[in-house]
Parts: structure tokens; C-alpha cells; sequence
């Protein structure tokens, strides 16, 4: 449903199912450990890893890591700069009204992309490539690869299509993360952009759903270097505890490394959502 004349949305995204046990005993340690090193904190190498195994963007020179303790405060950084260029910030409609009421506050310039149930209401290259005409500095925010709030999933071919879609009408493209990680079926989503050149593409997300962390929000931003200067200021912009970095960098090794309870733990709440999903 979309919002009428002074509504706004306030949708919470926060996984809220049973907390595992490695989640419990990377939290007790970060609280219970002292003199903890820089080198333990230090998040930029596993998250550098996370991505490449979720999402095949390999890491380089042009391309820089942002940690924050809020995935809304990333979001509001990468708004702004859309707003500083004059550019306009597409968004498929029914994408998550606290981002689209968070880019209207801004003073963004935001318009809606209606896509069609014969398309599974995803966005498809044909409908992204009309509504970039309407724009000379197109800006698209994008959840994915699992697709809020249909729980459709696009597909390699299909990221890959729309990544080249914008590429050719000049637009840069917000992939959001977040939505993703406990997909029904046992086995995440995963995507190959290895081979894609993804320098007009921005990834975000948090770690709620992939580590199944719950409340611990820690939110990155992969960002180019011509995205850098927003982020320079700390306005608005809350940096996570070292307690928090410390938690999170155990379950992000954990998961790189393919530990086998941990990966037990996130199958099992993979499994108990499919089985919620059969029973409708």
C-alpha cells in the first residue's frame, strides 16, 4: 500500500528470530575480553571477503570500505550526494517507505518505477532504461539480491542486465543488501560480478539477517573514491563501539571460513523459515 498525504513508514527490518549460540559467545567475549588489539577490531579484511563470496566484487584500488552503526546513516550520505548533483533517486515502487520518507527529508528529488506481476514485480532492463529518460542524473536504489517485499530473488543475469541498464543511461546504482541472507531455500543467493564492471555501483547493507545478529547493527557501505568526500564529515554519522567491531569480526571469520557449527546454525534458521513458509 502506498502511502497517502502525511503518512510516513517506519517499517523495522531487524531479524528477530532465535539468537544462535555462536552469536551469543561472540557478544560474551567482546564484553568479557580486555586489552583488545587494534588488529581484533579491524573489520575491513573480512568484510572485503564477505562481499566477494556473496556478491563477486573483488576488491581494489578505487573501492573503499565504510563502517557505521547505522545502515539509515549510509543511505542518508549516499542521499545527500545524489541531492548535491542535482540528480534524481528512482525506487521500484513498494521498496521500504522509511528509505523513500529518509531521500523526500533530505530535499532528494525521488520518483517511483511501477514494475508489472507478469515480471514478478522486479525490476526488468526495459522499464529501469524509460524511467532513466526522465532524468539527466539518474540515481536507482535497488534491494537485492533477495528483493524487498516480495521475497523474489534477481537473479545473476538479471543483476548483471540492470547493472549494464545503468551503465548506458548514466544512472548509479544503490544495491541494498539488508533484505538478504534467510532465504527460504537452504542455500543463500548468492551473485558472480566478477566479470562485471560495476564502477557506477554502490553496495550497502548490514549484518542482521547474513549472521543472523539480530539487534547488533553494523552496517558497511562499499563505496568508489568519487563517493569518499561525503562520508568525510562525522555528522550524523555514528562510527560502531570496538565491543561491537570485535563481535561481529568473530562471526564474519566464522562465516568466511565456512565453520561448520556456525553454518549449521544458519541452515537451521534457513529451514525453519521454510517450514513457517509451507505451513500458510
Amino acid at each position: 500500500k502506498e502511502l497517502g498525504p502525511g503518512e510516513m513508514g517506519m517499517n523495522s527490518n531487524e531479524n528477530l528470530l532465535e539468537t544462535p549460540t555462536s552469536v551469543k559467545m561472540a557478544v560474551f567475549e567482546s564484553f568479557a575480553r580486555q586489552n583488545i588489539t587494534d588488529v581484533e577490531t579491524d573489520l575491513i579484511p573480512e568484510v572485503y571477503k564477505f562481499i566477494d563470496t556473496n556478491l563477486g566484487i573483488v576488491a581494489d584500488s578505487s573501492l573503499r570500505i565504510i563502517l557505521s552503526d547505522s545502515l539509515k546513516a549510509v543511505f542518508s550520505k549516499l542521499v545527500l550526494q545524489c541531492r548535491d548533483v542535482g540528480g534524481t533517486l528512482f525506487f521500484v515502487a513498494g521498496s521500504d517507505e522509511a528509505y523513500i520518507c529518509t531521500a523526500r527529508l533530505l530535499g532528494a528529488s525521488v520518483k517511483l518505477i511501477q514494475t508489472e506481476a507478469v515480471d514478478s514485480f522486479k525490476l526488468t532492463e526495459k522499464v529501469a532504461t524509460e524511467a532513466f529518460t526522465s532524468s539527466d542524473k539518474p540515481f536507482l536504489y535497488l534491494t537485492g539480491p533477495t528483493i524487498f517485499p516480495t521475497g523474489m530473488v534477481y537473479s545473476n543475469s538479471e543483476i548483471e542486465d540492470l547493472i549494464s541498464c545503468c551503465s548506458k543511461g548514466g544512472a548509479h546504482l544503490f544495491v541494498d543488501t539488508s533484505f538478504s541472507g534467510l532465504e527460504f531455500g537452504l542455500q543463500q543467493e548468492t551473485w558472480n560480478l566478477r566479470d562485471v564492471d560495476c564502477s557506477n555501483v554502490t553496495v550497502m547493507g548490514n549484518f542482521s539477517s547474513q549472521l543472523l545478529s539480530g539487534g547488533l547493527e553494523l552496517s558497511y557501505a562499499l563505496v568508489h573514491n568519487s563517493f569518499l568526500n561525503g562520508f568525510n564529515d562525522n555528522l550524523n554519522f555514528g562510527k560502531p563501539h570496538g565491543t561491537l567491531r570485535y563481535a561481529i569480526k568473530k562471526l564474519l571469520k566464522l562465516y568466511n571460513e565456512k565453520d561448520a557449527n556456525y553454518h549449521k546454525e544458519l541452515t537451521h534458521q534457513r529451514s525453519s523459515l521454510l517450514e513457517r513458509a509451507e505451513s500458510f
